[in-house]
């Protein structure tokens, strides 16, 4: 059995929500439509495990408005645990929005990477301050590297943001590429995985309220994504301060796991 919110749903069926309802279980692939009484979010992808049967499960939840309806569609895919084949390797894409070259961010992305790679798996850096991104100024953008970096994103596994904070933000760098994400980028990047490496002077609990809860807000609620963790780098300033403290070990063990 698995939890998603307050909808009950059975294997080939559709079922009406019900409050306080919250059983689910899938026995083969296929499709619900069960009605829903508010939109939390455009795009929400778990990942569900059957103690009794071992299968996993991949659910993406769509939320939109259906003939002045709001509808839930799942769609559900039953998986083995243990798959005969081989496990195929995930592809990352690192954003490294810092417009310092061997800065704190930046280290803290390599250290991602070096992670990533030691499990078996790929990553790809794009250093943002590297591209010709042009701020937003309506939908009749110029052509430039954004699209590079929308087609990296969706052909990604997992999209991590590693970014310095400035003003307890994020980087000019890293908010022009979000203000140039379409309207309608949940459609092609909703169920990324996704993490938040961060390096400031700030206190942790700050980043955490200010940058943390920013990009959850952004990518968990908005795009739907799912983050699968973080690190704050607080108290480091200086260019490369971030050397030789445990922040970067964190940054390896987090690309490991990813």
């Amino acid at each position: 059995m698995a939890q998603v919110g307050a909808v009950r749903l059975t294997s080939a069926s559709a079922a009406t929500y019900t409050p306080g309802s919250a059983a689910v279980s899938f026995d083969s692939t296929c499709s619900f439509m069960v009605s829903h009484p508010n939109i939390v979010a455009i795009f929400q992808r778990s990942v569900f495990y059957s103690k009794n049967e071992k299968y996993m499960y991949s659910c993406i939840l769509s939320l939109s408005e259906h003939r002045g309806t709001r509808m839930c569609i799942a769609s559900a895919a039953r998986q083995p645990n243990r798959p005969k084949g081989p496990i195929m390797a995930k592809h990352i894409l690192v954003i490294q929005g810092s417009p310092t070259k061997g800065g704190n961010a930046d280290m803290l992305a390599d250290a991602f990477i070096e992670g990533v790679e030691s499990a078996g798996n790929t990553a790809t850096k794009l250093t943002l301050a590297d591209m010709n991104i042009a701020p937003f100024t309506g939908y009749d953008q110029p052509a430039d590297d954004m699209t590079t970096v929308m087609e990296q994103m969706k052909a990604a596994d997992g999209i991590v943001i590693a970014t310095p904070t400035y003003w307890m933000q994020f980087s000019a760098q890293i908010k022009a590429m979000m203000d140039r994400l379409p309207f309608d980028a949940h459609d092609d990047l909703a169920g990324k995985e996704s993490a938040l490496l961060v390096a400031g002077a700030s206190p942790e609990d700050v980043l955490a309220k200010n940058v943390l809860g920013y990009y959850e807000m952004c990518f968990g609620e908005s795009l739907g994504w799912r983050i699968k963790g973080s690190v704050l780098a607080a108290g480091v300033f200086a260019p490369g301060q971030v050397a030789g403290t445990p922040y970067l070990d964190k940054a390896r063990e987090l690309g490991r796991e990813f």
